[in-house]
């Protein structure tokens, strides 16, 4: 089980503060007792897969705007757990981005069960994704 590592983000002013765009609210998934959410990544696709997990912006001790980040990388076939304590975006989301050396897609998915990423090798590449929800 691996948990999130914070990554600080200088934020020169309110003016360059980021912006989270909401999303519908469905149900909150539900926390373990000490706060975490726990969910299942799995690697359908037929070649190793990079991405990265990243909670919402906080604000850390010191004043500045930060986010929690995991990277990962899987072989085909593979599922691991992972668990974070947010914060979540919108329902319990978080933004899930995939990618070789660099991003090839992101989402924002609800914290819970399990998530697949799928991929399929074409004649003139390959395509990844994860359906979101």
């Amino acid at each position: 089980m691996l948990f999130c590592s914070m990554v600080t983000i200088p934020v020169a002013s309110a003016q360059d503060a980021p912006v989270i765009v909401p999303m519908a609210d469905p149900v909150t998934p539900p926390a373990r007792p000490d706060g975490a959410r726990c969910f299942i990544i799995k690697n359908a696709a037929p070649y190793t897969i990079m991405g990265s997990f990243r909670t919402n912006f906080f604000e850390a001790a010191d004043g500045t705007q930060a986010r929690s980040q995991t990277n990962f990388r899987m072989a085909p076939g593979v599922s691991e757990e992972y668990c974070t304590y947010g914060p979540f975006y919108s329902g319990g989301r978080l933004e899930v981005i995939l990618r070789t050396i660099v991003p090839i897609f992101s989402c924002f998915t609800v914290a819970e069960g399990e998530i697949t990423i799928r991929g399929k090798v074409e004649k003139t590449g390959s395509k990844t994704w994860i359906e979101c929800r």
